[in-house]
């Protein structure tokens, strides 16, 4: 138990990451371990032989290993593939690292997050977020990362907004609809019954606070570009400013 405690990954980086890498893939193992022990009642020194068992691969998966075909989906799969073939574990590492860098920049990363439960969302969904994305950056033009993500929190919240507009809209339509079909029955208008009236407050509730994160987030985006720090010279020879260098000279002496 000693060795996994201090085995260190050979992953690409500083080693700051690949120490927390270690943490993590250990920590699975662990697990595994853990949940060994308790489903068949063994000892610790015998989950230990049983969990290393189950890190050897099979010949599908070497092959699958070997091929690039390397999983992504739990840090137990990614212990898997290390122990299995260190090179083809620090070549998937870098591939989600990557993949990670360019969900944050396209906006897919931020369109996941209130797309909610993977299924149910759609490609207009998705479209639709992005293209109000695009449409803040184009207007914004983001310069900074902080930048990009209140671009991205502004993009979010707004959705948030429309669905709860959209979902007002639905319970409004269908009591409107419930309404018309019992005045046809009765003669006269029901008023709206408590239940529907709670949901439809509590939607517009909802629809207020995400309408007040889009504001809160546009004015943060402001006070950045408002507040720009003050530069006072007083004596230099040469000064660098936005990666230019500006010689700075005494003028002529002053006419008697």
């Amino acid at each position: 138990m000693g060795e996994l405690a201090t085995r260190q990954t050979t992953a690409p980086g500083p080693a700051r990451e690949a120490n927390a890498l270690a943490h993590e893939m250990g920590g699975a193992l662990h697990a595994m371990i853990e949940d060994i022990r308790m489903a068949y009642n063994v000892e610790p020194s015998e989950a230990l032989t049983k969990a290393l068992e189950y890190l050897k691969p099979n010949e599908l998966q070497a092959w699958r290993y070997d091929n690039g075909f390397a999983p992504t989906g739990s840090w137990w799969e990614l212990e898997k593939l290390a122990h299995a073939n260190p090179a083809a574990f620090e070549a998937q590492w870098e591939r989600m690292r990557q993949a990670a860098r360019d969900d944050l920049q396209s906006g897919h990363l931020a369109a996941r997050i209130v797309e909610g439960t993977p299924g149910l969302n759609s490609p207009q969904e998705r479209a639709q977020f992005l293209m109000l994305r695009e449409a803040l950056m184009v207007d914004w033009q983001p310069k900074a990362g902080v930048e990009q993500m209140l671009i991205d929190n502004i993009a979010q919240a707004q959705t948030l907004y429309q669905r709860c507009i959209l979902q007002l809209a639905t319970l409004e339509g269908n009591e409107t609809k419930r309404q018309r079909a019992e005045y046809d029955k009765d003669g006269y208008w029901q008023p709206p019954r408590v239940t529907d009236f709670e949901a439809m407050q509590q939607e517009a509730e909802m629809a207020d606070r995400f309408n007040r994160l889009v504001v809160r987030n546009l004015r943060h985006l402001c006070d950045l570009r408002r507040y720009v720090p003050t530069v006072t010279i007083q004596a230099a020879g040469q000064v660098n400013i936005a990666q230019q260098q500006i010689n700075l000279s005494p003028g002529p002496p002053e006419e008697p």
